[in-house]
């Protein structure tokens, strides 16, 4: 036994440095590292909260764009349906004028039937081919 510890004693005196350099390493490593706050299980705990948060708040927002999304199909078909409405009422009160404006036509013309044709080809857009 005596031989091993003269060996060790042996190799101490010759790399002094190398476990004098580990021990600094050891220490400092120490001293650098105890102040972390938990352990690994609290901060995979903590990034776990965190992602639930996250997701959660994607989820929301996804939510808030789907009703954003219902309410402007809404809004566009309302439109649409306004604008069908107008341009029906337009369309009719274009044929009562139309018709209005044949009436005063055939009253105007109503002896000569070339003039008559011409004039209400003008108004109606119909083509008149004269024999």
């Amino acid at each position: 036994m005596p031989l091993v510890l003269l060996k060790v004693w042996e190799y101490v005196k010759r790399h002094w440095s190398v476990l004098l350099i580990a021990a600094v390493v050891l220490v400092a490593g120490f001293f650098l590292f105890r102040h972390q706050s938990g352990t690994f299980a609290d901060q995979l705990k903590q990034v776990q909260t965190i992602h639930a948060e996250e997701v959660n708040k994607i989820e929301a927002a996804r939510v808030a764009e789907q009703q954003q999304h219902a309410a402007n199909v809404k809004q566009l078909q309302d439109n649409l349906d306004a604008s069908q409405r107008r341009y029906d009422e337009s369309l009719k009160d274009l044929d009562a004028a139309k018709k209005a404006q044949a009436a005063a036509i055939i009253k105007q013309y109503g002896n000569d039937p070339v003039a008559l044709a011409q004039k209400l080809s003008e108004v109606t857009g119909f083509r008149v081919i004269n024999p």
